[in-house]
């Protein structure tokens, strides 16, 4: 599904309350200790150092990216967990991105019209996240998205109808 919207230029909706991303994050891990314990975290990262505007149908470089707001990676909600848990089916589907910078409820706050990726970092648990050799960092680059407060591809807005389970309302 990222695969189908990435060739159309990903958005996902920004706004003050916060929104859940769709497509959201479905992963299915390999080769970890199936008896250790891990943490799994998502990053949202700036994809480059632009701004865009949306312009004569597609996504347009317009200048220097905005100072970014920090963001630290969200912890999964099962984690810690053993390895062999986080190697079957996991979901970030609750994870929420909003604009609102002085937003403290856990969600991520992004810039619109500026692109960002997702990447997936696995640290064994107890470890404390500062470049440890065996933390894993995943860069998903089919993830990449613009951040915008109203859609500008018309063709975004026909997948996302077709493809949300929460647009039923908009199908034909």
């Amino acid at each position: 599904l990222w695969n189908t919207f990435r060739k159309h230029g990903t958005e996902m909706i920004i706004n003050r309350n916060g929104r859940r991303m769709f497509p959201h994050l479905d992963l299915s891990l390999q080769g970890l200790n199936p008896t250790r314990l891990y943490n799994i975290l998502l990053e949202v990262c700036p994809a480059d150092g632009k701004r865009y505007k949306f312009i004569n149908n597609k996504w347009t470089p317009v200048g220097m990216a905005d100072p970014m707001l920090p963001n630290p990676p969200v912890l999964h909600h099962d984690s810690p967990n053993i390895g062999s848990f986080w190697m079957g089916k996991l979901s970030f589907a609750k994870i929420k991105i909003t604009n609102h910078k002085d937003s403290n409820d856990g969600m991520i706050v992004l810039q619109s019209m500026h692109k960002y990726m997702i990447k997936v970092i696995i640290q064994p648990a107890g470890s404390d996240g500062k470049g440890l050799q065996n933390e894993i960092v995943i860069p998903l680059e089919e993830t990449a998205f613009f951040a915008v407060t109203a859609y500008q591809n018309e063709t975004i807005i026909q997948l996302k109808i077709h493809n949300n389970p929460f647009a039923k309302a908009f199908r034909d």
